[in-house]
């Protein structure tokens, strides 16, 4: 064998190469070549199997000259029969044929062959059709290596020669290491697909973003768009179709590549069917279970699509069986159109168009080794693999990345779509803020939400600043409100110039409320690029403002939050930039701060709720919201009840049945109830600044405050500090507080009376007051609880007592509302009933107080009920009669707005935002998984993370992997889990039911949604067992790859039941799958490694002795020269030679030499045992023992001892003057220096040696010399 392409340097050269290979192609050419030059042969090639089990070579290294290339050539299947493929892909087996002799041999492809294993596989017989088959290409000796990818055989590294040959032991093995190592780069190909899948999806979703932001909604965008989607879809034509819209923009279409109009036939119901995502094949509807029993939507791990934008593949066929099919058929068939992908645009029900993609009939040239005439009665192999052309007639399939494609560019064209809708709206003089013109807070949440889904699939971050004005409050009161109105407008003015003048992507400017503004920022890479425009917009504000030419000096403060760290939705973002904001201010104003988020966990205990409900009040934490309070009979807004929140820091909106009766418990309700009235007051009077209409505000009174002496003054105090009108303020009580102490009610609410303040009573029903104590109390208004309004129409108790105290209300001359109203059929028959007012979430929900502004100015904004249906008109001359005289005629279509268009719209566009922020969370935590799989070879650390991130998606208790053995029982390998449920990792788990009731059930992909554990259908040994782990409801997905159960994913519910959304599980499907990569994955580099490091063990390991090589040899000593250079310790060097081997070999014969060698190099290993030591086999009998931080006198000690071991080997040497084997050595001994070439120790050692040898062999020798030799080549390895 040719020494430049000995084994050593051809494993260094194909590990070296394989990991600088750039593309599966690369890979396997670079092996098939180191292979060739390797094993000496005519050809190795690498022939991958297809679907159909014929094959195709796809990388070749040949020597021409005796084999021809079959390089891209295909074979049929039947070239290699069914017996032959259980051979090597069932059984695993390597071939060897000995064409010559009509035989072969076979090995395991394990790796390793032991010397017995290769001596004891004996030879077989070969089949003759197998034999002519070789012959006919030129073969005498082929070995076959199996290329097996997740279990299955993917294909086969192929070796011919066209001479006899046997295969050695060594060749054998390393055979089987590159098998592995195909393998692996199949895999890393595999991975290295699905990202640049990725990166055509985020370079489309770059380039359609960047197109529809500069040119904007115009017909030349919609086309380019179109092309570009079209050209990245490499489809054969497209169209693109724009639903009409409710600002009265018409439908619009637009075809690429496509010689015939379809603007025609896409109006059509069938094509506007599809276009809708309606298939043409009935589907069923799934449902989530919650137990086996029930239908199973799941059939295996793999998880089904989101739903938004979901594509569509359909045949030219097949849309033509279809009875009410409208296209150009002929057309169509001219054109040679045969297959179409429909993708809806659409997200959670709201449509605005289709995508359509349309393919030709494909052609696909073969090129066969070889023509076979296939006769049944002559299966003789052919005798000629000339190659010869096929060409066969192909469907058009979208395939599965080719179709995720598609999704992802129907999704950012909605987006852009529904964005150019949000930009008309915008010309809408509701989206307008009437003061300054700016967009206002409705138009940035939508921009908000969608700039979030854009992040997304670019991977940007995105930047929410509020920006209030440093006291301005004193503004208004020393220059009046008209003065602070000009003002607003000014700044308005300033920042919008400001902001237009920077480079694209403009940020939007918009009003928040009060002296607030907001500014929305995209496309931020670092948070640092925020800073100098936050410098610039505070600027701003050093010169001053002239109004009425009156100069005014202003400051202002700016609040920063960021997406994705800070958070992830719109409500979110804007908290944590007014928390900024917060902390802006409190460090001296005129300046901006960063939101910095609390690491701490999500849930808290009592003690730490208490501690945070104390600071809260500090730390304005509370806000209050208002909910209208409107005439029945009109439809007129009242009034407002004002509502206290606790939006806390970390864990967002804490319910008022959590913190009241704690502020109660803690004696906080003073200053809270004192908080909210001055709030109301201040905000009242707000109101009627910004839109001059006074309302009536309520407010709840606690029974400890209505208690307390001081009560009473705190209020007229606050009315006279707020200057609101007395009468305008409604206090509301309970009727369980007026029975506590009636002498000291009535007396309290006499005197509020005094001062015009109105009094109603709260809940009332729920109580036991009596008639006569209610004639006695100065009250206006009575509440009818919730409670009872709810069961309002079942006919009932709950409708008596609500008409009861109707009539009551009547008699004392007193108005009722209405709590709690959630339906129309509620608000009618609550008319019908007498009722005057009423307040609940069909009417309007709980608005802040910006929100309320906007309200007044535009109630058909912010209307959040459902549509009504509207009442027909009565027939002719049925009429009935309020006991009142209010008419009872159906409420008019105006009375709440219910058609406004804008209205509609922009309801469905909340609702979405909450589902697509969802989606988008869940789709970026798998993605983010999915990366950590492609990126990190810690199997431990991605399973980790994995737990970890679902844990926190679900918000549930504990997230836990557990792996199966043999005998399935098993093991909990990772968890991430909160302070309600106890850690169980590492704990194995026998769980004596789970093979009977449940082995199979997951073995086939189902999964488990228990969602709770004392009411489920379980059996009681598991049940048992959950208990014992503290589990209330479980979701459990199956870890499935190839067929073979490894595992389950569990999330657990420990504080109490949990109904599971399908959301939860189309998670978990999902990320089983990940998981399922990553461990199949990470077994592929355990792998990998062992071969490596059999690889590296045989490239630096001599074959005979299995001491270290020359290789090896060179690089320990360049590697001890550079360290003991540092330390300035001395180097030792053996040079040892077998005294006249050259006689043994021929006396003895090469087998009996060959065992000499290996007892000497034992020997040797013995004495130089050192961790730093190292013996190699120099070359021939010549052996070298390196000894670091050796003096010379060790040296000669360790030489002294290896001869006294070989003498005691006592191995027969006739040639020998001692009559058995003996060694001569040399001894050199430096301190290596940086100017000193290292082999020049060797040199200095073999002059020492041939001393030794030339007085008489069995000596040993030091080299004398003061300075060591001159090396004027570096010896090469």
């Amino acid at each position: 064998m040719d020494s430049n392409h000995s084994l050593e340097n051809f494993l260094r050269n194909v590990i070296n190469k394989f990991h600088r290979a750039l593309t599966l192609g690369e890979t396997l050419q670079v092996i098939v070549e180191e292979a060739q030059l390797f094993l000496e042969v005519d050809r190795v090639k690498v022939y991958r199997f297809a679907a159909d089990g014929s094959g195709e070579v796809l990388a070749e290294a040949v020597d021409k000259k005796f084999l021809p290339s079959l390089l891209g050539l295909h074979f049929p299947a039947d070239d290699i029969p069914p017996h032959a493929r259980e051979e090597l892909g069932a059984q695993k087996k390597m071939i060897a044929v000995d064409v010559a002799h009509r035989r072969k041999k076979s090995h395991d492809l394990s790796g390793h062959i032991s010397p017995m294993d290769y001596l004891s596989n004996s030879y077989t017989e070969v089949d003759s059709c197998h034999i002519q088959y070789l012959l006919a290409m030129g073969v005498l000796s082929s070995l076959t290596v199996p290329i097996i990818r997740d279990q299955e055989l993917w294909g086969i590294m192929a070796v011919h020669h066209s001479k006899p040959r046997r295969f050695t032991e060594q060749e054998w093995e390393t055979m089987a290491l590159l098998s592995k190592e195909v393998s692996l780069a199949i895999t890393q190909s595999q991975l290295s697909e699905r990202v640049h899948q990725q990166q055509i999806q985020e370079v489309l979703v770059q380039r359609l973003e960047s197109t529809v932001a500069q040119y904007g909604d115009r017909p030349e965008t919609w086309q380019y768009a179109l092309q570009m989607v079209g050209e990245t879809m490499e489809a054969d034509g497209a169209l693109l179709y724009i639903a009409p819209d409710l600002t009265g923009a018409s439908a619009q279409y637009y075809q690429w590549n496509l010689n015939f109009d379809w603007g025609e036939w896409l109006e059509t119901t069938f094509w506007q069917e599809l276009m809708r995502g309606k298939s043409i094949a009935a589907e069923s509807p799934s449902v989530v279970p919650s137990a086996w029993e029930k239908p199973q939507p799941f059939v295996s791990v793999k998880p089904t699509s989101p739903t938004n934008c979901v594509p569509q593949g359909y045949t030219l066929s097949e849309l033509a069986e279809r009875d009410d099919w409208i296209a150009p058929a002929e057309t169509l068939s001219t054109e040679n159109f045969q297959s179409f992908l429909v993708v809806p645009l659409t997200a959670d029900q709201q449509w605005v168009g289709g995508l359509i993609f349309l393919r030709k009939e494909r052609s696909l040239v073969k090129h066969w080794a070889g023509k076979r005439l296939v006769d049944r009665r002559n299966m003789l192999p052919r005798l000629s693999f000339e190659a010869w052309q096929e060409t066969q007639k192909l469907m058009p399939i979208w395939e599965e990345a080719e179709q995720k494609l598609a999704q992802v560019a129907g999704t950012q064209l909605y987006m852009a779509i529904t964005q150019q809708f949000v930009t008309r709206l915008i010309t809408q003089q509701t989206a307008y803020d009437p003061l300054t013109q700016l967009p206002n807070w409705i138009i940035f949440n939508r921009q908000l939400t969608l700039a979030l889904l854009d992040a997304l699939y670019e991977g940007k971050m995105v930047g929410v600043l509020v920006i209030a004005m440093d006291r301005f409050k004193r503004i208004n009161e020393s220059f009046g409100h008209k003065t602070g109105n000009s003002l607003l407008q000014e700044v308005a003015n300033r920042l919008k110039q400001k902001l237009a003048s920077l480079a694209p992507p403009t940020p939007l400017l918009s009003r928040w409320h009060g002296d607030g503004f907001t500014v929305l920022l995209t496309q931020i890479s670092d948070k640092q690029e925020i800073i100098p425009l936050c410098e610039t917009l505070l600027g701003t504000f050093q010169e001053p403002f002239f109004i009425e030419g009156q100069p005014i000096y202003l400051t202002a403060s700016t609040g920063i939050s960021m997406a994705p760290y800070d958070g992830e939705t719109a409500e979110s973002l804007l908290k944590f930039a007014e928390i900024a904001l917060t902390r802006a201010k409190c460090q001296g104003k005129n300046t901006y701060q960063f939101y910095l988020p609390q690491n701490s966990s999500r849930m808290i205990d009592r003690l730490t709720l208490e501690s945070d409900l104390r600071r809260a009040l500090v730390n304005d934490e509370f806000v209050l919201y208002f909910q209208p309070q409107v005439a029945l009979d009109t439809g007129k807004l009242m009034g407002m009840e004002a509502l206290v929140r606790w939006q806390h820091p970390r864990l967002g909106q804490v319910a008022p049945d959590v913190f009241i009766p704690l502020a109660e418990e803690l004696g906080l309700i003073h200053h809270l109830g004192q908080w909210v009235l001055e709030m109301a007051c201040a905000t009242h009077q707000h109101f009627y600044r910004e839109t001059g209409r006074r309302l009536r505000m309520a407010v709840n009174i606690s029974a400890r405050q209505f208690q307390d002496e001081k009560w009473l003054s705190s209020v007229l105090d606050c009315l006279e500090r707020t200057a609101m009108p007395p009468e305008d303020l409604e206090l509301e009580i309970t009727e369980s507080l007026m029975m506590e102490d009636i002498k000291g009610t009535v007396k309290q609410l006499h005197r509020l009376q005094e001062k015009g303040v109105q009094v109603a009573i709260d809940d009332f029903g729920t109580g036991y007051s009596s008639l006569s104590m209610l004639k006695q109390l100065p009250i206006h208004r009575l509440k009818i609880d919730k409670s009872f309004v709810a069961d309002l129409l079942n006919e009932g108790t709950d409708t008596a007592i609500v008409q009861y105290v109707i009539d009551l209300a009547k008699g004392l001359n007193l108005e009722i509302v209405a709590e709690g109203i959630e339906s129309e059929a509620q608000l009618q028959r609550l008319r019908k009933m007498g009722c005057h007012l009423g307040q609940g979430y069909f009417l309007t929900r709980p608005l802040p107080a910006e929100a309320v502004i906007t309200y007044l100015f535009y109630p058909q904004i912010l209307d959040f009920g459902p549509t009504p249906t509207l009442p027909h008109d009565s027939p002719s001359g049925a009429t009935s009669h309020h006991s009142q005289g209010h008419t009872t005629e159906a409420f008019s279509a105006n009375v709440f707005n219910r058609e406004n268009p804008w209205t509609e719209k922009l309801h469905d566009y909340v609702s979405l935002k909450e589902h697509l922020q969802q989606r988008n969370i869940k789709e970026k935590l798998v993605l983010k998984i999915a990366n950590k799989v492609r990126s990190s070879l810690n199997i431990n650390d991605i399973l980790h993370s994995t737990v970890t991130e679902v844990r926190q998606f679900l918000n549930t208790d504990r997230v836990m992997l557990f792996k199966f053995n043999s005998q399935w029982s098993g093991r909990v390998v990772t968890e991430s889990h909160n302070d309600f449920c106890r850690s169980i990792i590492n704990e194995e788990i026998d769980d004596p039911c789970f093979k009977g009731h449940y082995l199979r059930l997951y073995r086939e992909g189902r999964v488990r949604a228990v969602a709770d554990i004392e009411k489920a259908d379980l059996a009681d040994c598991h049940k048992e067992l959950l208990h014992h782990y503290q589990v209330k409801a479980n979701l459990v997905v199956p870890v499935v790859f190839n067929e073979n159960l490894w595992g389950l994913l569990i999330a657990h519910e420990c504080k109490a039941p949990r109904y599971w959304q399908e959301e939860d599980l189309q998670l978990l499907m999902e990320l089983a799958t990940q998981v399922a990569i990553a461990i199949h994955q990470g077994e592929l580099y355990e792998q990998l490694e062992t071969a490596n490091m059999r690889l590296q063990q045989i490239s630096s390991l001599d074959a005979l002795t299995q001491v270290g090589n020359r290789y090896l040899f060179n690089s320990t000593l360049e590697r001890e020269w550079q360290r003991l250079q540092r330390v300035r310790d001395p180097l030792a060097l053996l040079l040892c030679d077998v005294d006249f081997f050259k006689g043994f070999n021929d006396n003895y014969g090469h087998p009996a030499g060959d065992r000499c060698l290996k007892q000497i190099a034992n020997a040797m290993a013995k004495i130089a045992k050192r961790p730093t030591d190292l013996v190699a086999r120099y070359g021939g009998e010549e052996f070298a023992i390196i000894l670091s931080q050796t003096n010379l006198e060790g040296a000669i000690h360790v030489t002294q001892a290896l001869q006294a071991e070989v003498a005691n080997l006592a191995i027969p040497h006739t040639e020998s003057d001692t009559g058995h084997v003996t060694l001569s050595i040399g001894i050199a001994v430096c301190l290596p220096d940086r100017h000193i070439n290292p082999h020049a120790l060797v040199k200095a050692a073999d002059v020492a040696l041939y001393e030794a040898k030339a007085n008489g062999r069995n000596q040993w020798r030091t080299y004398g010399d003061a300075q060591l030799p001159v090396v004027e080549v570096e010896v090469q390895g």
